[in-house]
């Protein structure tokens, strides 16, 4: 915790702008082209609060329309992602009257009304990695901020380790575990830490 990893994915996401270096989404500069790197990527993060007295129903069609989406392609979007997340029963409820776990799916499901190619999900709970692992079976690039280690291990294909703001390792679950002489990836973390910390 408070190693940059959020501040990393607002960057990539165009939310704050880096102070240095440059950050490229599929070939886009987030700085200079930033508009073009909104309409490849969904941010998703558990603190997305939607307007409390809207209806998810309204919600969805709204960032729909903003993000240019056809009405067809919408209607069909809002029937999958309303069934998958349980949200039908609740589309025209308002947003202040659904329970904290209603409302972050219907958060999550605005946030992809567009299809993105690019999910950047910040510390994602319990209730959405299975649909993060869907969305990679559907070939998206699924960007995950995790500090719990074992969710890291079910999820990634590549893992960036982070600590004081530095990336310290970054590869495949097997090439971290083998460069550090450890079996799971917690450990691998305190080996990585024990190193750096032990440098400076």
């Amino acid at each position: 915790n408070g190693a940059g990893k959020t501040t990393t994915l607002r960057c990539i996401a165009t939310i704050i702008k880096p102070t240095e270096g440059e950050v490229k989404v599929a070939g886009h500069d987030v700085v200079t082209e930033a508009e073009q790197v909104r309409k490849s990527i969904g941010f998703l993060t558990s603190d997305i609060k939607l307007d409390p007295q809207f209806t998810p129903d309204y919600m969805f069609e709204f960032f729909g329309r903003l993000h240019g989406v056809s009405k067809e392609v919408l209607k069909e979007r809002k029937e999958q992602l309303f069934e998958y997340f349980g949200i039908k029963d609740f589309a025209h409820k308002q947003i202040k009257e659904l329970s904290t776990g209603m409302k972050q799916k219907a958060a999550i499901a605005v946030s992809l009304v567009h299809d993105p190619e690019i999910v950047i999900f910040d510390e994602p709970t319990n209730g959405v990695t299975d649909y993060l692992k869907k969305l990679r079976e559907e070939g998206k690039l699924v960007i995950v901020s995790t500090h719990i280690m074992s969710e890291a291990e079910k999820l990634c294909d590549r893992i960036g380790v982070i600590i004081d703001g530095q990336k310290v390792s970054e590869g495949t679950l097997q090439e971290i575990l083998d460069s550090t002489g450890t079996k799971d990836l917690e450990d691998a973390f305190f080996e990585l830490y024990r190193s750096r910390k032990g440098e400076a």
